[in-house]
C-alpha cells in the first residue's frame, strides 16, 4: 500500500497528470508499479581522460516492459529537451536540452519586462536559481530507454549504444575469469545466506579516470560522481569559483606504474537489524 504523500512531490505528481500542457501521466500507476526491486549499476570512461570522460548506467528491473515503455513515451515525447532516437529495435530518448535539439522550432520571443517574478525574489535572482539547477543535474546529457526487460538510463548516449550492441557469450561478464574469482570468493568465504546488494569491480580499470584527473589537477572540473562529492565538501559553494586541488598531481607516477597493484574487488552486503554487514575482498592479479 502506498504512503500519502505531501508537500512539494505531490504538487508534482499531481502536475504531470493534470496539467493539459504536460504528459497527463499518473507517474504511480502508469510507471512505478511496474519497476522491480534489483538495481545494477554500470561504469565504464571514455578515451582520452578528460573530464567529461565517466560514463555511468542505471538499470531497474521491469515487470512489464511494454508499459514502462508507454510510460516513457508519455514523459519525454513533448519535453523540448528531449530528442526521440532508434538504435536497431530501441527507442532511445536522449536529453539534449532546447538550445541542443534541431527538431524544435526557432521561436523568437520578445523580452517583456513585468516586474518581480515573485515577491520576495527579483527576475536576476529566479535565472541564477534556474542556472544552479541545470548545474547540479545528476545526469545533464542523459539517455534513457527500456531494453532487456530493464529501464536503462544512461549518463550518455553513447554509453547505452555500447550496452544496447549484441555481444558473444564468451565476452560476458558472467565469464570473465576475474568476475569468477571474486564470486567464489564472496559466495565461499563471506557466507551471507541473503544479500541486498553485490558489487564487482576490476580496479585497475575503475580508478584510471580519477588517477589520471588527479595528475592533470583537473579534478575540481571533473564531471564525475567522486568529483561532485568532493566539491561540495570542500568547495567555497560560490558559483564559478572552482576548488583548488589539494593533491599535486604531477608528482604522481605514470599510471602503469600503479595499476599492476589493483586486481579484481568484490563486495557483498546483508541487511541487519541494526544496518549493514559489509564483507569485501582486493585479490592479486593473476
Amino acid at each position: 500500500m502506498y504512503q500519502e504523500i505531501t508537500g512539494i512531490w505531490k504538487e508534482v505528481l499531481k502536475s504531470l497528470a493534470e496539467d493539459p500542457n504536460g504528459p497527463q501521466i499518473d507517474l504511480r500507476r502508469d510507471l512505478m508499479v511496474h519497476l522491480g526491486q534489483r538495481i545494477s549499476v554500470l561504469s565504464d570512461y571514455q578515451l582520452p581522460i578528460t573530464t567529461r570522460s565517466e560514463r555511468l548506467l542505471f538499470a531497474v528491473e521491469t515487470s512489464d516492459i511494454h508499459a514502462v515503455a508507454t510510460a516513457m513515451e508519455k514523459l519525454m515525447k513533448n519535453d523540448r529537451g528531449a530528442r526521440r532516437r532508434e538504435i536497431g529495435e530501441h527507442v532511445v530518448w536522449e536529453v539534449v536540452g532546447e538550445e541542443e535539439n534541431p527538431e524544435l522550432p526557432k521561436i523568437e520571443v520578445p523580452k517583456v519586462s513585468i516586474g518581480p517574478m515573485h515577491p520576495l525574489r527579483d527576475p536576476a535572482e529566479e535565472k541564477q536559481q534556474q542556472e544552479e539547477e541545470t548545474t547540479q543535474r545528476l545526469l545533464p546529457h542523459a539517455a534513457v530507454t527500456v531494453a532487456y526487460g530493464h529501464l536503462l538510463i544512461a549518463s550518455h548516449l553513447d554509453f547505452l549504444q555500447k550496452i544496447l550492441k549484441p555481444v558473444e557469450q564468451r565476452e560476458t561478464l558472467a565469464r570473465s575469469l576475474e568476475y569468477l574469482r571474486v564470486d567464489e570468493t564472496v559466495e565461499q568465504r563471506f557466507g551471507f545466506e541473503q544479500k541486498c546488494a553485490r558489487m564487482f569491480s576490476q580496479t585497475d580499470e575503475e580508478y584510471r579516470p580519477t588517477y589520471e584527473l588527479i595528475r592533470q589537477n583537473k579534478m575540481p572540473e571533473s564531471e564525475t560522481m567522486l568529483a561532485r562529492l568532493l566539491n561540495g565538501l570542500f568547495g567555497q559553494g560560490k558559483k564559478g569559483v572552482v576548488r583548488r586541488q589539494k593533491i599535486e598531481g604531477e608528482k604522481l607516477p605514470d599510471y602503469d606504474v600503479v595499476r599492476r597493484y589493483l586486481g579484481p574487488a568484490g563486495m557483498a552486503v546483508t541487511s541487519e537489524r541494526d544496518g549493514w554487514f559489509i564483507k569485501g575482498c582486493l585479490l592479486t592479479k593473476e
